[in-house]
């Protein structure tokens, strides 16, 4: 199974479904299942509309309690295009406050949002990078890629 590495909270955020699009600034042809891996690195100093988002989703103690160093979930990434076009004019919605739709990158849409009950310690990468499918069978059952 393919796997991208994003710094915490945007990982958990995307797994969860709060966050619909992570921007890059590089473009992807890859659609299907993407497992997500939290970093180490933690970003604990963010706007106030995210720190807000933050908070509802998974309380005052997200700082603290967020996973890294592990696989936190699995996304069906279905489209990737241009950032600008996704949300041209602004937008009030949670998904825009959770990335940079910028010129130069690119949003990469999820769907079926799935995050762990348990995260899998892993060592990350940058860009995209194949983990073992074996990780992740045993929460999700089989992948689309492999029926």
């Amino acid at each position: 199974m393919k796997a991208i590495s994003l710094w915490q909270p945007w990982a958990s955020l995307w797994v969860s479904g709060r966050k619909i699009h992570e921007t890059r600034h590089w473009s992807t042809n890859h659609r299907g299942p993407l497992a997500v891996h939290a970093t180490k690195h933690f970003e604990k100093t963010v706007g106030v509309h995210l720190e807000e988002i933050l908070i509802d989703e998974f309380g005052c103690h997200w700082a603290m309690d967020l996973p890294t160093g592990a696989i936190v979930g699995v996304i069906d990434l279905v489209d990737c295009q241009r950032a600008d076009l996704i949300y041209p004019n602004g937008s009030k919605a949670d998904d825009y406050w959770c990335g940079d739709f910028g010129i130069g990158r690119f949003g990469w849409r999820g769907e079926n949002f799935k995050t762990l009950a348990k995260p899998i310690p892993y060592k990350g990468a940058q860009g995209m990078f194949s983990v073992p499918d074996e990780l992740v069978q045993a929460q999700f059952g089989k992948t689309e890629s492999q029926k």
